[in-house]
């Protein structure tokens, strides 16, 4: 039978990759909501009457690559001394079925920019991209608390481009922007962590301050959705998922419209649904 997961539980939550949030009511999180209380390592059989077992041909293969630069060592120390990039590739390599291998560099790049390209060198993580998130958070964090946000916006882009990797390697039918669509894929795996809701924000965060530098006419015709609109789309997700919970994120300053806000339950319900939907097929034989 296949592990059909939730299929995102199972590869970053049963896994341990992502601790739940302590401030829950269940045996991982004491308070947490019970639609929202995770339950590691629970196989949900299905009748195998569907495609065949998904064929695995390939595994993910990280390196963190040494930069040049020495003002881009401390990120690269930063980063991989998180553990949190070697446990979700090692857990993706444990559950899903990828029909070739696939890189994930996070290297100096000469430029901001986290990428994914279907040819070498795959995904593609900048330490110049953790120098510029921490450019845009010094003025409200510092210390550990800066580097927490950092690492959380960093570990943000590279659920996005993992996305990427998947749609490509996995043929997965996306409708509308792909870009938007492997968004919700980084969101969601992050809210329904737990602890990694902080993370999910965090890379909302970046988008809302990139956008307070303006626009260039390529944003108009680019992949992207406009920066503010990806704050408020990761935003409704996260309050969608919990809103009793959450309910510091609708009003006031940067927080949803009530108008937004209303319908954000239901739209994290479809797209949670149907990223598992579309993973479910792709998981390995037990």
């Amino acid at each position: 039978m296949r592990r059909f997961a939730p299929v995102l539980l199972t590869v970053f939550l049963s896994l341990g990759l992502l601790a739940c949030d302590p401030g829950g009511t269940c045996p991982q999180c004491p308070a947490a909501e019970p639609a929202e209380c995770p339950k590691p390592k629970v196989k949900t059989k299905v009748v195998p009457s569907g495609p065949a077992p998904a064929v695995d041909n390939g595994d993910i293969k990280l390196t963190f690559a040494e930069p040049k630069s020495a003002h881009l060592k401390r990120f690269k120390d930063q980063l991989s001394s998180s553990k949190l990039f070697a446990k979700v590739v090692d857990g993706i390599n444990d559950t899903i079925a990828l029909p070739r291998d696939a890189a994930v560099l996070v290297s100096e790049c000469g430029r901001i920019d986290a990428y994914y390209e279907a040819k070498a060198p795959g995904v593609v993580i900048c330490y110049e991209l953790a120098e510029h998130f921490e450019s845009l958070f010094k003025g409200r964090a510092k210390g550990k608390e800066l580097e927490r946000m950092v690492t959380g916006a960093v570990f943000f882009a590279f659920f996005h481009e993992l996305g990427h990797a998947l749609v490509d390697q996995l043929k997965l039918p996306i409708t509308g922007k792909e870009e938007d669509a492997v968004d919700q894929l980084a969101a969601v795996i992050l809210i329904e962590s737990g602890s990694g809701i902080e993370m999910a924000l965090d890379g909302a965060r970046a988008f809302l301050l990139n956008d307070a530098k303006g626009y260039s006419a390529n944003d108009f015709w680019g992949e992207h959705s406009f920066e503010k609109q990806r704050y408020y789309s990761i935003v409704c997700m996260a309050y969608g998922a919990a809103p009793k919970k959450r309910a510091v994120l609708s009003g006031g300053k940067n927080g949803l419209p009530k108008e937004r806000a209303v319908g954000c339950p239901a739209e994290y319900a479809r797209i949670k649904t149907s990223w598992q939907t579309l993973l479910a097929d792709h998981a390995k034989a037990d």
